[in-house]
Formats: structure tokens, C-alpha cells, sequence
């Protein structure tokens, strides 16, 4: 079973994007793989998502990730990750998933 350490590999942390009616699916693999909230808290499966970008640290943590830091050109180098196909295994950014979406 995959973990947060196989998510995140030798980086600090992962940026992703999630649909917005995949919020549920998203906290529960995020549990699944052993991460907790920012601040120590266990993630409720059945909350809501109120963002569009989180992060995944390499220490377990689980955080939101603001718009202004998801544009910022000091994240820029920040491995980000449309989550509908990270989950099917398949390493598309947000970017490239809207690329291909449009063409």
C-alpha cells in the first residue's frame, strides 16, 4: 500500500489539484496513506473540501494550499499533480490535464 513518504519520494512536499466533487475521495486517500491535518488533526472522510489545491508533506501533513502561494513564483518548483489521474496512476499536472482537455 502507498504511502505519504512513496507520494512525496525526496520532496518536501506535493502540490495537488482536486475536482471539486472529489473532495471526499480526495481526504480519504490522503487518510488512507497515513496523513493527518497541519495541525495534528485526523482527517474527516466525511468533511468537506473548501480549496482547490492542497499539499502533501513529506513528514504526513496535509494542507490546504492558497492561491497565492499555488501562483507564486517562489512554489513554482513545487511538483504539482491533477489528482483524477495521479490516483489512476498517472503523473499529469494540472497544466497538461487542461492542455490536453483542450485540444
Amino acid at each position: 500500500m502507498q504511502t505519504y513518504k512513496d507520494v512525496c519520494g525526496n520532496e518536501e512536499k506535493i502540490f495537488f489539484e482536486i475536482d471539486p466533487k472529489g473532495g471526499g475521495e480526495f481526504l480519504k486517500w490522503a487518510k488512507e496513506i497515513g496523513c493527518v491535518w497541519l495541525n495534528g488533526e485526523e482527517i474527516d472522510t466525511q468533511g468537506r473540501v473548501d480549496f482547490f489545491h492542497l499539499s502533501i508533506h513529506s513528514d504526513g501533513r496535509l494542507a490546504y494550499v492558497s492561491m497565492m502561494v499555488w501562483f507564486s513564483e517562489q512554489f513554482s518548483n513545487v511538483k504539482r499533480y491533477y489528482f483524477p489521474e495521479y490516483i489512476k496512476g498517472n503523473l499529469i499536472s494540472p497544466d497538461e490535464y487542461g492542455e490536453k482537455r483542450n485540444t
